[in-house]
Order: structure tokens, then C-alpha cells, then sequence
């Protein structure tokens, strides 16, 4: 297609995960942080480096980087020192005595199956031939005692090999070696795995970190543990127009504003401590914004921040409605696609506001995945092509599409190697369609953001988070639990030492993702533990706070683990 404009395109991948460890403990949960760092975070930054003209904005949450760095030390510790590992899995792959228990190795099974089969497991024989025999055991318990611990180290070292990245499925000789050796896996065998793993968790952040002081890729972050920014800042949601009326019966949070200030502080700090320089740009926990929110973010000098297109949709409709009366409408004040294409500015702020074109990004996210990565690849670029011919679109239009890196990739064949390969080598060739990233699309043309709505980039709404009985007592939990910090801090029955402790704990209960994942699509299984972990970090901030933490949480607790 001849195109007659260039067009400014940024491909955004967030990448955040919650705390996965008990604190009281320090034990780790889930293998969530070490499994997708060596699987979608990795293949992410090879594909970058593999191809020179690629440009990204990778967005991390600073409690991930934490975790990565705390895990990567770790494993070096435990290889050079033998000191101990925390995570139930990462022990297993390298113990030399497995349980004995028969409900321990059920609970070992089970996890090594939580894994995509119809994408995964099926691409191994190997696997696939102890996956049917797992399968068979969970129904069977009792024929667990005819296994001997052979068939669970090959489980274990299969669960972590299929569990890393495409890159280094293809280009690592020692997974290659063992990928093709495919059973009766030694302790050798078992410890040069973990290393790999530990090599991968040390070099992620140093290798993003050079991409970006080679201006290849933009750095950017969310507020420390990903806090849903306008539901701690608001102070009265039924007095707020067009909200969304499940809004109004939450508590308000107490003193959430403090809260907002602590979270974006402690971001920076951590930020600044592993990048070596301050990010330019601030992608909201799930682009949720408010005219409270981007005001604060313009306080921290942020230059840029980013939503979903429901947000300028409805934003622009409210500007429509309160003009309905006025003669001569302007087409401005009726949302088109048009409005997702340029940047925004709050009066008298200087941060500027881009929005997500969801249609696109959610082609990438659901539909493409099904797709051979040459015409999902083709499609897509026909579809910019269309964008960039528009009459409307200018040399400062740019087409945002965000995306959440781990989401989107589990859904695709080989981890979506060959259609993140072919789209970047696309662009790279592309004469008119330029890969960018925010700090390059800032400029003075940007257009004064309409009265703003109050929005995440799910559903347009916070639905996510109060939709269910459920959800909104885990936000009244989480009420209760301030006001008695808000006591203690009050009371000053706190050292510094301590509330700095429990300042931190407060802000990994804050976390939205305990809201994400209850009643969502993941398994019973996955549920269960994560409302458990949930329920496990509150019940620490009471101990660190030495108050009694409430009777309800250990109710919970229990009910949890008998669903």
C-alpha cells in the first residue's frame, strides 16, 4: 500500500507482578516472578536486541524489580554458598530427597501441570508421557506409592524447561542438551538447569537497562506495588459525575493521598537505584486515571502518562453532553478515532496523556495468537497503513498500543516468537510506519484534555475491582487494616525501623492484583492460593503493626482451603 505520511507507532508492554512471598516467612508463594522473567521477560528483550530498528516502551513495576534482583541473589547463593532457596519448587528441582508424603507429591504434581497443555506440554513426548501419568495419580492417589522419585525429578525438570523462554529453548546449549536427553534427569542435570535460570534472573534488568541508554527502547514505571491510583486519591466517589455507580458504596480509603505520595516516592527511589536515571513516563496501575491522578504525576514531573481508549471516549462524551444545547456542535466534541491518535494535556499541566487504541491491542492479545504469524503480521500493518492514510492523521499523530507482556504471550505458539520476530523485521523495513517511543512523541501540538472521566482501561470502568460481594469486602479488608496503621502511626507505637517495615507491607497489600485475579478465569486452584496469600500479607501487617490481626482473616484462611 502507498502511503503518503509517516506514522508514529509505540508498542507499550507492561510488566508487573505482585509479591509472591510471605513476609513473616519469607517464603516464597508461587513461582510467578522467576517463571515469567525466564520466559516472556527474556524472549522480550532478545527479540530487541536481535533487531536493531526495534523501539519499545518496557514498563516494570519496582516491587518486580525487586523480586527479580532478590531471586537472581538468591540462586548465585545457593549455587556458590549452598545457601538455602525460599521457593517450594526451585528446592524441589534441586533437593536430593524429595517427600515422602503422598499429599506433598500430589501438591508437586498438580503444580507441574499447571501449565498450557493443547500449547505446551504436547510440543514434548516426554512430557506428555508424564503429564498422562500425573494426570492419572491425581485421580489415583494411591498409586503414587508404584512411583519411584525418578518419575518426579524428570516432572520437576520438565516444568522448568518447558517454562523457559523460546530464545533460550532454541539458542542455550545446556537446554538444548537436556530438552533432547528428555528423561532420567541426574542432580547434575538439575543444578545446571537452576543455573541457567539464576544466569537469566541477573542479566534481565542489566541487558533493558542498556537497551535504553542506547535510546533503543524508553524505561518507564508504575507507582511501587501497582495501586489503582484514583481509588486511593478519591475521597468521594458518589459525588463524582458519571462514575460508576458500584463506586459509591466502597469505603473511602483513609488517607490514600499520603498512600500515593509513599508509592510514588518509594517507585522512583527503586527505580533510579536499578536504571541508574529517573523514567520520563508513568503508566498507571491498569491506565487508571483521574484528574486527582495525572495532577499528581505532573507534582512528580512526569512527562507522560497513558490509558485506555474508553477513558478519552467517555471523557469526550461528557464534553459532548455538557454542550448538547449548544448550536453548531464541533466535530471535535464528538469522540472519533481520530482522538486516540494525538497526545493530551490536563489546563496548566505540563505532563502529557496518550491513549491506547484497545481494537489493535487487543488483536495482538487475543486474536492473533490463533493466527500464522506471517498474516497476523500482515493484517496488522495493513491495518496502520489504513491509520496513517486517514486525512486526519499528521506528523504527530501516534498510535499507542499497550500491552500486558505476560498475558499476551502465554497465549501463543512458542511464546509468540515468530510473530514478535516477523513485526519488528516489519517495521525495521517499513518506509512510513516509524516504531517510537513517548519521550519522542512529546511536543507542543498536544490538545487540552476535555473534563476527564474517572476510568481504568478494563471494561472502562473499575467493575474489576468492586464488581462482587467478594471484591468489595477484600477492598474493606484492606480499609480496616489502614485505619489501624493510620492508629499505630497516630500513636507513634513505632519505632522508625518498624514502620518502615510496615509502610512497605501496607503498600504490597495495596496491590490491585489481589482484586484482578479474585473471581476471574484462572483456575480454583490458582484462586484459592492467591486469596490465601492475600489474606497471609494482611494477617503479617497486623503483626508488624503488633496489633491482633481480625478473626475474620483466619475464617477466611479456612473456608479458602476447603474450596
Amino acid at each position: 500500500m502507498t502511503i503518503k505520511k509517516s506514522l508514529n507507532v509505540v508498542l507499550c508492554w507492561h510488566m508487573h507482578q505482585s509479591k509472591d512471598r510471605d513476609l513473616c516467612t519469607e517464603e516464597s508463594q508461587q513461582p510467578w516472578i522467576f517463571l515469567h522473567v525466564i520466559k516472556d521477560y527474556i524472549d522480550m528483550v532478545v527479540h530487541l536486541e536481535k533487531n536493531p530498528a526495534a523501539r519499545a516502551v518496557i514498563n516494570f513495576t519496582p516491587i518486580l524489580l525487586e523480586q527479580i534482583d532478590g531471586y537472581a541473589k538468591q540462586i548465585k547463593a545457593y549455587i556458590n554458598n549452598d545457601k538455602t532457596l525460599s521457593n517450594p519448587l526451585l528446592v524441589a528441582l534441586v533437593s536430593q530427597k524429595l517427600p515422602t508424603n503422598t499429599e506433598q507429591r500430589i501438591f508437586l504434581i498438580k503444580v507441574c501441570l499447571r501449565i498450557n497443555k493443547p500449547q505446551v506440554i504436547k510440543r514434548f513426548s516426554a512430557y506428555m508421557r508424564l503429564a498422562d501419568i500425573s494426570s492419572w495419580i491425581i485421580k489415583n492417589p494411591e498409586g503414587d506409592s508404584y512411583l519411584n522419585n525418578q518419575y518426579l525429578i524428570d516432572l520437576l525438570v520438565w516444568y522448568h524447561l518447558v517454562s523457559l523462554g523460546e530464545t533460550i529453548q532454541y539458542e542455550n546449549n545446556c537446554i538444548k542438551k537436556l530438552i533432547d536427553k528428555a528423561k532420567n534427569f541426574t542432580l547434575q542435570d538439575r543444578r545446571d538447569l537452576l543455573s541457567v535460570i539464576g544466569e537469566l534472573l541477573a542479566s534481565l534488568i542489566k541487558r533493558y537497562q542498556l537497551l535504553a541508554l542506547q535510546q533503543r527502547i524508553e524505561l518507564s514505571m508504575t507507582p511501587f506495588s501497582h495501586p489503582i491510583m484514583p481509588l486511593l486519591l478519591n475521597k468521594n466517589f458518589v459525588k463524582k459525575p458519571l462514575i460508576d455507580s458500584k463506586l459509591s458504596v466502597l469505603k473511602t480509603y483513609p488517607n490514600g493521598d499520603e498512600r500515593m505520595d509513599w508509592h510514588l516516592h518509594q517507585g522512583l527511589r527503586i527505580f533510579e537505584y536499578y536504571f541508574g536515571f529517573k523514567p520520563q513516563g508513568c503508566w498507571p496501575a491498569e491506565g487508571s486515571l483521574s484528574t486527582e491522578t495525572i495532577s499528581l504525576l505532573d507534582t512528580f514531573d512526569f512527562k507522560w502518562t497513558a490509558s485506555g481508549s474508553n477513558l478519552i471516549k467517555q471523557s469526550i462524551n461528557i464534553k459532548k453532553n455538557h454542550l448538547k444545547n449548544i448550536p453548531n456542535l464541533s466535530s471535535s466534541d464528538v469522540f472519533n478515532k481520530e482522538h486516540l491518535y494525538q497526545s493530551y494535556r490536563l489546563n496548566d499541566h505540563n505532563i502529557h496523556c496518550f491513549f491506547c487504541d484497545d481494537e489493535l491491542s487487543k488483536l495482538i492479545t487475543y486474536t492473533y495468537s490463533d493466527w500464522h504469524a506471517d498474516d497476523a503480521v500482515d493484517d496488522f500493518i495493513s491495518r496502520l497503513e489504513n491509520i496513517a492514510n486517514r486525512p486526519e492523521t499528521t506528523d504527530n499523530s501516534v498510535v499507542s498500543i499497550i500491552l500486558d507482556d505476560a498475558q499476551t504471550l502465554d497465549h501463543y505458539p512458542q511464546n509468540a516468537y515468530y510473530f514478535l520476530d516477523a513485526l519488528y523485521q516489519r517495521f525495521g523495513k517499513h518506509p512510513s510506519l516509524k516504531l517510537t517511543t513517548y519521550n519522542k512523541c512529546i511536543n507542543d501540538s498536544s490538545e487540552i484534555l476535555p473534563p476527564l472521566a474517572y476510568d481504568s482501561w478494563i471494561y472502562g470502568a473499575f467493575s474489576t475491582w468492586t464488581d462482587s460481594t467478594k471484591k468489595r469486602h477484600t477492598w474493606d479488608i484492606l480499609c480496616n487494616a489502614k485505619s489501624c496503621f493510620d492508629q499505630v502511626v497516630k500513636n507513634k507505637w513505632l519505632d522508625s525501623s518498624e514502620l518502615k517495615k510496615a509502610e512497605k507491607q501496607l503498600a504490597i497489600c495495596e496491590c490491585s492484583d489481589w482484586f484482578w485475579y479474585s473471581n476471574s478465569n484462572d483456575s480454583a486452584d490458582t484462586i484459592t492460593d492467591i486469596d490465601n496469600l492475600y489474606c497471609l500479607q494482611i494477617t503479617y501487617l497486623y503483626q508488624l503493626l503488633n496489633q491482633t490481626p481480625p478473626a475474620y482473616l483466619s475464617d477466611l484462611l479456612v473456608i479458602n482451603s476447603h474450596e
